[in-house]
């Protein structure tokens, strides 16, 4: 999944997108993110010191009243 110089230290789950089977993890490496469907990993960060903040869409209460919403 990962590479294999990404784990020298173990792993930490930073986060995770619920519904969709995202988990994020941070190693000395870098932050990946780990598809738990397809088993896939990406790397979404360089660095190991990060905030992960997953996010779908944002909904902004006020643009219904605006009629701008679909």
């Amino acid at each position: 999944l990962l590479p294999h110089h990404a784990l020298l230290t173990s792993p930490t789950v930073v986060g995770f997108a619920d519904g969709i089977g995202i988990i994020f993890v941070g190693t000395e490496f870098g932050v990946f993110s780990i598809n738990l469907k397809s088993q896939q990993a990406t790397n979404v960060y360089e660095d190991n010191h990060c905030n992960v903040l997953p996010y779908m869409s944002f909904y902004t209460p006020g643009m219904a009243l605006l009629g701008l919403t679909r």
